[in-house]
């Protein structure tokens, strides 16, 4: 599937052969494992829509109808439930140096830590999880402790924090009650207000876009992980590791606001993941009109300000023919989702980005069973 936006013709004129595409005067080279097929086509465009087309691959099995040109290839073991193996990466850190914990907005001091042990974080559910660790004999009333020193710095947890020592961090942070969870704390700058973490009386889990580790004498600032620079990048990453090894149907997530404000308190963001390894084929002027692949995921998402009730709804018996529609109905509102609690500044930069998305669609492929669609 082609998709082109940000023309300006009345017109895309599409060529492709081999891995040659050509729209209009611009021309793009193919991946070697991408080859379509001989053909030319015109389309017609309407100002400030994208525009999509379907283009025919080289070599695969036949379709349907005698003479028909081969359009698909055919796996000899289809793997149906792909795992994305995705996982945060460590802070590029050394052993036995002191670092300073600064926010990522207005480069305040917020802490110090002097790292030890480079540990990686248990999973967000780990306390729901302490009460089956153990057979009935042994059962735990409650979670038990972490127990972590003060040297300590756990990473790569699928919440998208990083977790470190209270005594870590500054006295000086602002704490606002948690909205849901009661004994659990939210962080924030002195400075800018900015949304730090949350903390109870052992640890603090520190977002990854947050704040930074910068180095004694300041000659560098670290990101808690690599590959995570915004609020954005954060919140794609939690995605990938709460479902990279889910194989039901449509894992959904549902993102809530964790700080008492009247507006954001009622926001909630729900997330369907239709297709969690998605392979892109973008072009742009860095990549000198060569298309490059990247990793992608599709989702449906929709945006709510009230709690909806809980209805529990059946998955679909596909065995007796029931209608699509409603299949697909009880299959987007069954109540089998991760609630996950992100602060409001990243909610609401994460919402205004899925509608940009959104908005770069054809029209025709933006809603999905009444959900928004975003490629991401």
């Amino acid at each position: 599937q082609l998709t082109v936006t940000g023309h300006r013709s009345p017109t895309l004129a599409v060529s492709c052969n081999d891995r040659t595409l050509s729209i209009n005067d611009c021309t793009y080279t193919l991946p070697e494992n991408v080859r379509l097929a001989e053909m030319v086509i015109s389309l017609p465009t309407t100002a400030g829509e994208a525009v999509t087309a379907r283009l025919r691959l080289e070599g695969g099995i036949p379709a349907a109808g005698d003479g028909a040109a081969p359009v698909l290839d055919l796996l000899a073991k289809p793997n149906i439930f792909k795992r994305n193996g995705h996982k945060f990466a460590p802070p590029e850190v050394e052993i036995g140096l002191t670092y300073t914990i600064i926010c990522s907005r207005c480069n305040t001091s917020v802490g110090r830590l002097k790292i030890e042990r480079l540990l990686a974080s248990p999973s967000s559910s780990w306390r729901q999880q302490t009460s089956n660790w153990y057979c009935c004999v042994n059962k735990l009333q409650e979670p038990p402790p972490l127990c972590l020193r003060q040297t300590d710095f756990l990473y790569g947890g699928d919440a998208g924090v990083c977790i470190v020592h209270a005594a870590a961090l500054d006295e000086r942070l602002t704490e606002t009650a948690s909205t849901t969870d009661r004994t659990m704390k939210t962080l924030k700058c002195p400075n800018c207000s900015a949304a730090l973490g949350r903390s109870d009386a052992e640890c603090v889990e520190l977002w990854q876009h947050a704040v930074m580790l910068e180095t004694e004498g300041k000659t560098k600032c670290l990101p808690l992980c690599p590959s995570i620079r915004s609020a954005w990048d954060n919140f794609v990453g939690i995605i990938r590791a709460q479902t990279g090894d889910l194989a039901h149907l449509l894992p959904r997530l549902t993102f809530v606001c964790d700080e008492e404000e009247e507006d954001l308190e009622r926001r909630q963001l729900e997330v369907w993941v239709m297709d969690k390894n998605l392979e892109c084929l973008l072009a742009s002027a860095a990549t000198d009109n060569k298309l490059v692949s990247r990793q992608g995921m599709k989702i449906l998402y929709n945006v709510s300000h009230n709690q909806p009730p809980v209805v529990p709804v059946a998955v679909p018996d596909t065995s007796h023919n029931c209608d699509k529609a409603n299949g697909w109905k009880a299959i987007l509102e069954k109540k089998n989702e991760e609630k996950i609690c992100v602060p409001g500044d990243m909610l609401i930069e994460v919402i205004d980005k899925l509608s940009c998305l959104n908005d770069k669609l054809p029209v025709g492929l933006r809603l999905a069973n009444g959900r928004h669609v975003a490629v991401i």
